[in-house]
């Protein structure tokens, strides 16, 4: 996988599809990349930089890093490459452009977009797409299955971990334990706050209404009470602590 980020330093980085092994991979006069581009059958990485106003380049080895085009470029964003030719959305003219992309040349405007920005660029073809083995296809994994180079990764969602096999998500021996201790801290939670709702309804509507005669439906600023027995809709302001009736079947 390979990345842009913004960051202090801003960079272009890389990593394997599992995420290990990552690592900054263009670090030198680089500001603000946006779009990147992989030109597989020549092995080379592009990438817009909209500080600089530049399409760029290096190779996957990180060798050769050259300015293809600048100048003509004012805010380049999306960028794509297919056969000799880069295409790239540029945000200040709202247009699509397209040059060599060996030396910036033949440069030419192919789609203008007057209202919209345009955020990505994508380019299908069969030349594009070579048919490989998926080490996933058949993996053993239980939960998530991630490619590596030339093998596959097993992970886990957050909720549980990997077992000592590498292929088998368990949860953690005390998370059962702790879900259920939230679980109940939250039952009482809501109970206390229930409590204290009711307790300013009754005074509000003059008459008592039971914990079992009233449903929450949303507890933020205000809370919305339905009493079934009395077919009534209560307003309440959590904050001002003001009761409304809203709806009455009398």
């Amino acid at each position: 996988m390979y990345w842009s980020d913004w960051g202090v330093p801003a960079a272009i980085g890389y990593s394997l599809m599992d995420g290990s092994r990552d690592r900054p991979f263009v670090t030198n006069n680089i500001h603000w990349p946006n779009g990147l581009a992989l030109d597989q059958p020549n092995s080379r990485l592009y990438w817009t930089d909209a500080k600089k106003m530049t399409l760029e380049s290096i190779n996957l080895d990180g060798t050769d890093q050259r300015i293809v085009l600048e100048g003509i470029v004012k805010h380049p964003y999306a960028i794509a490459v297919f056969e000799n030719k880069l295409y790239w959305s540029d945000w200040d003219s709202h247009t699509i452009q397209t040059c060599d992309k060996f030396n910036g040349k033949n440069h030419r405007t192919l789609v203008e977009e007057h209202k919209n920005l345009i955020y990505g660029i994508s380019i299908f073809h069969y030349a594009l797409k070579k048919r490989l083995v998926n080490p996933c296809e058949h993996a053993s994994c239980s939960d998530i299955c991630l490619l590596k180079a030339q093998s596959y990764a097993c992970a886990c969602p957050e909720n549980k971990v990997l077992d000592t096999d590498g292929h088998t998500c368990k949860e953690p021996i005390d998370f059962r334990q702790q879900n259920n201790t939230r679980c109940s801290l939250s039952s009482m939670l809501l109970n206390l706050i229930m409590n204290e709702i009711i307790k300013s309804v009754n005074k509000g509507v003059g008459h008592r209404i039971r914990n079992n005669e009233v449903k929450i439906l949303s507890n933020a600023a205000v809370a919305i009470l339905i009493a079934q027995k009395e077919d009534a809709v209560y307003r309440f302001n959590i904050r001002a602590k003001e009761v409304k009736m809203i709806i009455s079947s009398q």
